[in-house]
């Protein structure tokens, strides 16, 4: 971690930790021999922030979960429920999207479309609904 970083964590669970900025320094003082951060080495800050985590002071650090990538069905899908929310189609089912997509590439579920014709499914649906929202 940068240096800028373990700052920001000592503070924050120190926060958690004590009362006030005076318990903190003296904290920290007893410690490190220095009331101030600026004046520790990254090794002293990097103890301190063990020292946090240990009293529970500070989460341990968490990374996001991964999200899922979109697939072109689900875009084709959210168009067509879109376009049915604003009253644009009158059917917004499964059962309509599959007919519209058997008429336009013979298929009848979004995910067994191929990318080149999903591509031109989701531009089709888009200057679809352009229109009739132009009406």
């Amino acid at each position: 971690m940068n240096r800028a970083t373990l700052i920001k964590l000592v503070h924050a669970g120190a926060r958690h930790a004590f009362n006030d900025e005076d318990a903190r320094k003296q904290w920290q003082e007893s410690r490190t021999g220095h009331r101030s951060c600026k004046d520790m080495s990254d090794a002293q800050l990097e103890n301190l922030v063990a020292e946090l985590r240990r009293k529970k002071a500070l989460k341990p650090l968490q990374r996001k979960a991964p999200t899922a990538k979109k697939t072109p069905a689900d875009k084709i899908r959210a168009l067509w429920i879109d376009m049915h929310t604003s009253g644009l189609i009158n059917d917004g089912t499964e059962k309509a999207l599959g007919k519209y997509l058997h008429r336009m590439t013979g298929r009848y579920k979004a995910e067994w479309i191929p990318l080149p014709d999903a591509m031109r499914v989701i531009e089709s649906l888009k200057k679809w609904r352009i229109r009739l929202e132009d009406k």
